[in-house]
């Protein structure tokens, strides 16, 4: 029996981004996220979905995210969620922030 507690490699690293009302992915951003995963960033609704490369045990992986926003006011919730595809329940979270967007 294998021990859960032993570090190993993430095969399939999944990240999920709920990006608020009027964020806006632009194609620019796409090519500089598709540089750093294993494969093209799946945008449905308003959750973008990333695929990262394998990660060894203590790895971090950081991916440039830009979006364009197009309404002002006051962001909350931007959390970040992060798990093995073949393991769900298994997750790493980024706390949620606040952003303020102004007018120009």
């Amino acid at each position: 029996i294998r021990d859960s507690r032993t570090p190993r490699l993430v095969a399939r690293p999944q990240v999920e981004l709920y990006l608020p009302s009027g964020a806006e992915l632009e194609h620019r951003s796409r090519r500089a996220i598709s540089r750093s995963t294993a494969e093209e960033p799946a945008l449905s609704g308003r959750v973008l979905t990333l695929r990262l490369r394998p990660l060894a045990p203590g790895a971090t992986a950081r991916i440039p995210v830009t979006v364009r926003w197009t309404v002002a006011g006051t962001l909350r919730g931007l959390g970040v969620v992060a798990y093995a595809a073949d393991r769900p329940r298994a997750a790493s979270v980024v706390p949620s922030r606040i952003l303020v967007v102004t007018e120009r």
